[in-house]
């Protein structure tokens, strides 16, 4: 269901290492101050987004929803950063846990 505008959001984009998550999370800042994606909520065990394009220390879990604002598409960006079993930021059909409330992340 992706559109012109998000389709390229989240190819290549698997999180395996600190870098990736860093990476991830700059291009999904990214999306949000030019307008094509818009935060959702933190996951239940996430920090909200705004927290970690401040640069704050990442908790146990990265547990981010966003959404296209053009189309609709929903993206989760995750990471389990504790043990280090990586994460991803990808497209999902649906959310499927109470978010924490929808915030300005920028």
């Amino acid at each position: 269901m992706s559109c012109d505008h998000c389709i390229r959001l989240t190819s290549g984009t698997p999180i395996k290492s600190p870098a990736n998550l860093e990476r991830a999370i700059a291009k999904a800042a990214e999306a949000l101050n030019s307008g094509v994606l818009r935060y959702e909520g933190a996951g239940k065990w996430g920090e909200p987004f705004q927290d970690l394009v401040a640069g704050g220390p990442w908790g146990d879990f990265v547990s981010n929803y966003f959404s296209c604002s053009h189309c609709g598409q929903l993206f989760h960006l995750h990471a389990e950063t504790y043990h280090g079993s990586g994460g991803a930021f990808e497209k999902i059909s649906a959310i499927q846990e109470s978010l924490q409330g929808s915030q300005s992340a920028t």
